[in-house]
């Protein structure tokens, strides 16, 4: 009966502890639609580091929930990479992780972030495979 009861008990325990994880611990709104949008890199040069003035028009992005389908630089492997948005270097305001796979030669990443609490203006998206250093791209949030 001792028995019986500690299951009991340690049942109610978890619950309760799960159910106070959903509504104030990490989770995604299941109710967010996220729009398909393409990043395509394979001819934008990156910024490496701290570099100030990159070459080449940013790209221009709408500010929401949006599913990118980044087209890596040319030469990337397939594999494990992040992106972050940052302001500047080293500040990230929002990052994600994904797999790129091979597409027709291409190293495709799909990942999803969530833009809709930035400001409209100028960022970057910084973007390294595991262990490698980040190259930033410049993009501007419409």
């Amino acid at each position: 009966m001792v028995v019986v009861a500690a299951a009991a008990a340690l049942v109610v325990i978890v619950g309760a502890i799960w159910m106070v994880y959903r509504s104030v611990g990490p989770h995604h709104d299941t109710n967010v639609r996220y729009q398909a949008n393409l990043l395509d890199l394979r001819e934008k040069s990156a910024l490496r580091g701290a570099e100030a003035n990159p070459s080449g028009a940013p790209i221009e992005f709408p500010r929401g929930a949006l599913a990118l389908s980044i087209y890596l630089p040319t030469g990337s492997e397939p594999g494990k990479y992040e992106i972050e948005i940052v302001d500047q270097p080293g500040k990230p305001l929002m990052g994600a992780e994904g797999a790129a796979t091979l597409r027709d030669h291409i190293a495709v990443l799909e990942v999803n972030v969530d833009l809709q609490r930035l400001h409209p203006g100028l960022y970057l998206v910084g973007i390294r495979q595991a262990g490698w250093s980040w190259a930033y791209y410049p993009v501007v949030l419409k």
